[in-house]
């Protein structure tokens, strides 16, 4: 990325590795310099390292893991420039706890994502993280490869891989048994407080 823009419209710029803000004039408040620490490219994972000490943090699901059939709520920023600025939120359910080709790695579900959403929590109903949207099945070649076109089929990362992937790389996180069952609105709350839209700029020259 030549520059990253985020959620609060601060501009941040790379050099190699290394995310710094731009001179200080050009830096809005709420900017925080990000070192990218580590990135897992086949499972579309990176770790960004904060300066400053981000507020509430996520939690991953402890305990029994999820199941076939659960209901899940997604929050992301669809389509950024097109639709609404605000986070948005959708459900669905589980539909499978493995993705193309078996992979166990990933699990499918039913809850509608777009362009944007990649990267966004897949949460439980009490509010724990179960998954990271990965992507959305391209209705169109499959439709010419099998002669049929898939309804809602998309593709998240397990939160067992992308908790292998923080523990590989030592970093510590929160996890919680899934008891409460929280309303939809309440988990979009929740959401709110730990999901940021980072988008990544690319130089066109």
């Amino acid at each position: 990325c030549s520059e990253i823009q985020a959620s609060d419209g601060a501009l941040i710029e790379t050099t190699g590795m290394i995310v710094r803000p731009k001179r200080r004039s050009q830096v809005t408040s709420g900017t925080r310099p990000l070192e990218v620490m580590s990135v897992d490219a086949r499972n579309d994972l990176a770790l960004l390292k904060s300066a400053v000490p981000v507020g509430t943090a996520a939690a991953f699901r402890g305990g029994r893991g999820v199941r076939t059939g659960e209901s899940v709520i997604v929050a992301g920023f669809s389509m950024p420039g097109i639709l609404s600025s605000d986070l948005n939120v959708t459900t669905g359910n589980i539909s499978a706890l493995a993705g193309p080709g078996n992979d166990r790695s990933l699990i499918q579900i039913t809850a509608p994502v777009q362009l944007g959403n990649s990267g966004g929590p897949v949460l439980d109903v009490s509010g724990n993280v179960v998954g990271v949207v990965f992507a959305r099945i391209d209705a169109i070649k499959l439709a010419e490869r099998t002669g049929r076109s898939p309804q809602n089929v998309n593709v998240a990362i397990s939160a067992g891989t992308v908790r292998a992937f923080l523990d590989a790389n030592a970093v510590p996180y929160w996890t919680k048994r899934s008891v409460a069952e929280l309303k939809s609105v309440d988990v979009a709350a929740m959401a709110k407080d730990f999901t940021v839209f980072i988008k990544c700029q690319k130089n066109t020259r």
